[in-house]
This record gives structure tokens, sequence and C-alpha cells, in this order.
């Protein structure tokens, strides 16, 4: 484990992780729609998705995650890109690491690989069967071993079956692994389970932490508390990445409207003082969103 990884653990204070690349990228022209989200930025403009992560890291972010949400076979197949899953892996993983380096900083950055559900986010019912799940799961946690993360953000999970099977495969691959869930306006998944009950299911999976992200902050601020109960004792860091933008259901979020960023602080201030040790942004969270965070977190954030 990376020796920076490990000192927070050890509860050396707050992780500040980026917020989501999707309005950056909107913003240069480069579309980060479904089905490959931002892994469009790594195909088309890796010299943009670059500099993005460079400015997520020079505002303050400890941990930037690669743009590797949708670089899986299944996705890429949809759009023609066939065999091109290790590629773009490991290019989503060296432009987050050439980021770090360009952006001089005397202090530790993890890059963590991220570890998607197979199909679309808000829609449970389209999660594959187990066993076909979790063998394209191996596939996606042996290729960012071999691109070299430092860890795996097992993210916007909508289903517990599903969230369990990743940290399976991420530890069967040798790394740590944080996995964070998705909320519906009522505060329960996709799927209609509740965060308690799944929190409770993967607290044996032994993750290094569990939240929640692509959710409002409202909820994110509930589910918080009821993620501070479940891991009380075992060591788990909770924490929580909301978007700044507006729920467009399905179809995801519009960065049209998004949220300024003193706003995202202000919201993440009350997670902290009840114990989060883990925050950042999501959908429409740019630099200037981590900035306020670092901002209002100096002092509390883990050194290093």
């Amino acid at each position: 484990m990376h020796e920076f990884l490990e000192r927070w653990r050890s509860g050396g204070g707050i992780l500040l992780i980026d917020g989501g690349c999707g309005a950056e990228l909107s913003q240069q022209g480069i579309g980060a729609g479904p089905p490959l989200w931002s892994a469009a930025g790594v195909h088309r403009a890796p010299g943009v998705v670059r500099e993005i992560h460079r400015s997520h890291v020079e505002a303050g972010a400890q941990l930037i995650t690669a743009l590797t949400f949708r670089t899986h076979r299944r996705a890429l197949e949809r759009v023609g890109l066939v065999g091109c899953s290790l590629r773009l892996t490991c290019s989503a993983v060296r432009l987050a690491r050439e980021a770090v380096e360009a952006a001089s900083l005397e202090r530790s950055v993890l890059v963590a690989g991220s570890l998607s559900p197979l199909e679309d986010c808000f829609r449970a019912d389209l999660v594959p069967d187990a066993e076909e799940a979790l063998a394209e799961h191996r596939e996606r946690a042996n290729e960012l071993a071999f691109a070299g993360v430092d860890l795996v953000l097992a993210e916007t999970f909508n289903s517990r079956v599903e969230a369990e099977i990743a940290i399976s495969a991420a530890h069967e691959a040798g790394l740590s692994v944080m996995v964070s869930f998705t909320l519906r306006r009522d505060g329960r998944l996709p799927s209609g389970e509740s965060l308690r009950d799944c929190a409770r299911a993967v607290v044996s999976s032994k993750p290094l932490a569990i939240g929640v992200n692509c959710c409002l902050p409202s909820v994110a601020g509930t589910a918080v508390a009821v993620l501070l109960e479940e891991c009380r004792g075992t060591g788990i860091a909770v924490g929580a990445y909301p978007n700044a933008g507006a729920s467009l259901g399905r179809l995801g979020w519009s960065f049209s409207h998004t949220s300024p960023p003193s706003v995202l602080a202000e919201s993440a201030l009350p997670w902290v003082e009840a114990g989060a040790r883990w925050v950042g942004g999501c959908c429409g969270a740019t630099a200037g969103h981590i900035g306020a965070l670092e901002r209002a977190l100096r002092g509390r954030l883990v050194a290093g």
C-alpha cells in the first residue's frame, strides 16, 4: 500500500479527492455523455484530460481518479473501439500520472483507477448476472493493476451485488479499494435497496472506505450519517463526493446549472465535523470546487 494512503487510513486527517472532469471536458467542446462519458476525452483529447487533472491537483486534490470509468470492453465495443480497453485504460492512468508530475508539487498525490458499473449507473435492472459481472470486473481490475494505479475507486454503484463483486475483483488483483454508491433523491440506491443494508453487507468485504457519489449534496449529508453509524468501529473511512450539477434522471446530470464552489464547500463541512474522512466532487465539480474545499478544510487534510 502507498505510504501516503497508509497514513490516511491510520487516521491522519481528511483526504481531498478531485472533481468530475465531465463539465470541463464539455467546456472544451468534448462530448462527455453516454456510453463513454469521460473516456471520450482519453480517446479524443488526451492533452485536455492531462490539463484538467493538473488543474485539480493544483487546486489541492490529494487523490485524482484516472478517467477509466468507461474504458471497459463493454462500453468501448458499443462505439466500435473493439480491443481498446487495456490501451485506453493505460492511457488514462498515464495521463493522470503526467498531470501530477507536471504540477511539480512537494506533496503526495494518489492516482486511483475508476471501476464502474458495467451498465447504466442509474439502471440497476441492467446489472449482468453474477458470473458475467465477476468475469468482467476481474478483467477490469487486472487492467487497472497492470496500468499501475495506487488503488481502485469502485464508484457510482447502483446495487449491493455488483458493488461486492467489484470489491472482490479489486482485492483479487491485489489492489486496495474504496467503494461508493449512487443514490436517488429518496436516499435509496437505484436498485431500491437501502444504503444502510448495503453498507452492512459491504463492510464484511473490508474496503478501505465507503461513500456516496453522483447524488445531491443534501442526499449525501443524510447518507454520511447513515454510513458513520454502520462503519463505527470498523476502521473503514466514510466519505462523499456529490454532484454540483442538476439531475436529469437517467440521462445523467446537466452542467448548465452548476452550483457555485462555495456551496459544495459549505455542504461538506458538517460531514467532516460529523466524522467523514474523504470528500470531493462528482458531476459538475470543477477545479474551482476542489479549490473551495481545500480552503475550507485547510489544516485538516492529511499531511503528505
